[in-house]
């Protein structure tokens, strides 16, 4: 006699999670007025800036490969 056959589970797929890349400004408080850009493009020098429209504030920091818009 055979065994019963096992049902194969699927594996489970991991949904990504998409950042936001707008946030509020620290400075004048306005809503989604920060933008946040990340310059990945040079591969000795990565910055990566955030300013506000409303303000003009801005600050820019170098950033590496792990580093995402919400951690400016």
């Amino acid at each position: 006699m055979g065994k019963r056959k096992s049902r194969k589970l699927k594996p489970a797929t991991k949904k990504k999670i998409k950042l936001e890349t707008t946030f509020d400004c620290p400075f004048c408080n306005h809503k989604d007025s920060v933008e946040c850009e990340l310059d990945n493009k040079e591969k000795k020098y990565r910055y990566g800036s955030a300013s506000c429209w409303v303000c003009k504030e801005g600050y820019s920091t170098r950033i590496n490969a792990l580093t995402e818009p919400i951690d400016l």
